[in-house]
C-alpha cells in the first residue's frame, strides 16, 4: 500500500468514527430518508389533489344549482311585478273611470245650477 493510501483509509475510519460519535447521518441515509420523503409526498400530494379535484365538483354543482335558483327566484320577480303591474293598471282605469264619471256627473249638476259638493269635499 502506498503512504496516499494508507492516509485514505485512516482519513475515511476516522471519519466514520467521528460520524458514530456524534450521530452524524451519513450520505446514504440520507439519500434513503429523502426517498422516503419523496414517496409520502407524492402520495399525499394525489391524496390532496383527488380531494380537490371532489371539491371543485362539488362546488361547481353547488354553483350551478344556486345559478338555477337565482334564475328561478328572477323570473319570480318578474312575473310579480308584471302582475302587479297589470292589477295596478286596472285600478288605475277605474279610479280614471270613477273620476271622469264625478266631473262629468258636477258638471252636468252645476249646468242645471244645483250646487256640486262632490269634489269639493263640502255638503
Amino acid at each position: 500500500m502506498e503512504e496516499r493510501d494508507i492516509w485514505s483509509s485512516a482519513t475515511y475510519k476516522l471519519a466514520l468514527k467521528v460520524i458514530e460519535r456524534n450521530g452524524v447521518i451519513l450520505a446514504k441515509r440520507l439519500f434513503l430518508n429523502e426517498k422516503g420523503w419523496n414517496k409520502y409526498t407524492k402520495h399525499f400530494i394525489t391524496v390532496l389533489s383527488n380531494k380537490d379535484t371532489a371539491d371543485l365538483a362539488l362546488l361547481q354543482k353547488l354553483t350551478h344549482k344556486w345559478r338555477n335558483l337565482l334564475n328561478k327566484f328572477k323570473q319570480d320577480v318578474e312575473q310579480t311585478e308584471e302582475s302587479t303591474r297589470e292589477k295596478l293598471q286596472i285600478v288605475k282605469d277605474g279610479l280614471m273611470k270613477w273620476q271622469q264619471f264625478y266631473e262629468n256627473k258636477c258638471a252636468c249638476l252645476e249646468q242645471d245650477g244645483s250646487a256640486c259638493s262632490l269634489l269639493r269635499g263640502t255638503s
